[in-house]
């Protein structure tokens, strides 16, 4: 049962660095076409960020409280680095929901009207609070791809 848990758990935390990844590459494609308006850009945006948030935490909790059940039986050192990095992005993307993409959500809301001046800075807060979080992730899914020093009991 250990191993299956901490297979879904690098399934999960590498799955989330790939989806996030393809949607910065794919609304950055549909955000810098001349095709469309600044309008159609707006809702391009309203529409996919909260699927990006519903992935981020659904993907990175399941893939925390599973790493529980491989990395707490490893030596007591490395299991607490390892618990503090697979819980960092999770921490920076509950503080990116909360903090910028909620007030950045309710600027773009309105997708026909002007947006305010504060627009702008929490729109550059959300860039780098994303890679931020992306690096964290993949850090976090490094540690946690490593192989034990410790043999594996056989389920």
């Amino acid at each position: 049962m250990r191993n299956l848990a901490i297979a879904i758990s690098r399934v999960a935390y590498s799955a989330w660095i790939g989806a996030a990844c393809l949607f910065v590459v794919i609304t950055l494609q549909d955000v810098q076409s001349p095709d469309l308006t600044s309008i159609e850009k707006a809702r391009i945006a309203v529409q996919r960020f909260p699927v990006y948030y519903q992935f981020a935490f659904g993907l990175l909790i399941v893939g925390f409280v599973l790493s529980f059940a491989g990395v707490s039986s490893r030596r007591e050192r490395r299991s607490l680095l390892a618990q503090c990095l697979l819980a960092l992005p999770l921490l920076v993307v509950a503080i990116d929901y909360f903090f910028i993409y909620l007030p950045l959500e309710e600027m773009t809301a309105a997708t026909e009207d002007a947006r305010p001046a504060s627009f702008v800075n929490y729109h550059k807060a959300s860039k780098w609070i994303n890679a931020v979080q992306v690096i964290t992730t993949l850090v976090a899914a490094v540690v946690l791809c490593l192989p034990s020093d410790e043999p594996t009991p056989r389920d």
